[in-house]
């Protein structure tokens, strides 16, 4: 029976016998010595050892450099792939531990996506309760300043104080709101709708030529 690899050389690609052009370097394994007779090498070929009850050898043309990169195809135990390239163990490990950091990090980066977003929509809200709060504040307090202003000066009650203030436009706006014709001291009375200063505001004109009926 074989007794494993016994060592592992790379053999430049001049040196390689196997006839592929495409790879640069092979792994070279030399078999131990079997009824004292040497085996030569087999360029391109790693050896995997063998089953207790039986021999089989498993042939495949691999590259050093496949090793280091993690690229080369899987082999059919850890201690023949430690025995190809010391350094496959540690690219197996870290490649065995790639997934759990990748989702640690997408994990954390969701996290901290979310707490940013979170973030951004409270001081949006904030914004927003800040801005327009202190807009219905001020526009409140102008409000109930102008009301206790109207309740506290005007003569007559505040809803007929608020019509009188719109009948200030003009005799069309002053008669929507009633308030039409008007004499001095009466809601609706304002001295720029007193067209002939007879203290009557927005009052009917006298009968014109052709039967037409003036107005103010």
């Amino acid at each position: 029976y074989l007794s494993g690899l016994e060592t592992a050389v790379e053999t430049p690609r001049e040196n390689c016998t196997c006839g592929t052009s495409r790879m640069s370097r092979y792994l070279h394994y030399r078999l131990p010595a079997f009824a004292g007779v040497p085996h030569p090498p087999i360029p391109g070929r790693s050896l995997i050892p063998p089953a207790a009850s039986r021999v089989e050898i498993f042939v495949q043309p691999v590259r050093a450099q496949d090793f280091v990169n993690g690229t080369a195809p899987p082999l059919r135990s850890r201690q023949a792939a430690a025995a190809v390239h010391p350094a496959w163990p540690r690219v197996k490990q870290e490649a065995d531990l790639r997934p759990d950091r990748d989702r640690h990090a997408t994990r954390l980066r969701n996290r901290l996506r979310a707490v940013s977003t979170r973030a951004m929509r409270r001081q949006r809200v904030d914004h927003i309760i800040r801005v327009w709060g202190l807009r219905l504040v001020v526009i409140g307090a102008v409000l109930g300043l102008a009301w206790f202003t109207v309740a506290s000066l005007s003569p007559w009650p505040v809803p007929t104080t608020l019509r009188h203030l719109a009948a200030s436009k003009d005799c069309d706006t002053a008669r929507a709101m009633e308030l039409a014709p008007a004499r001095r001291g009466e809601p609706g009375y304002w001295s720029w709708l007193d067209a002939d200063h007879d203290g009557m505001a927005c009052e009917r004109w006298p009968a014109l030529a052709g039967g037409r009926t003036g107005q103010g």
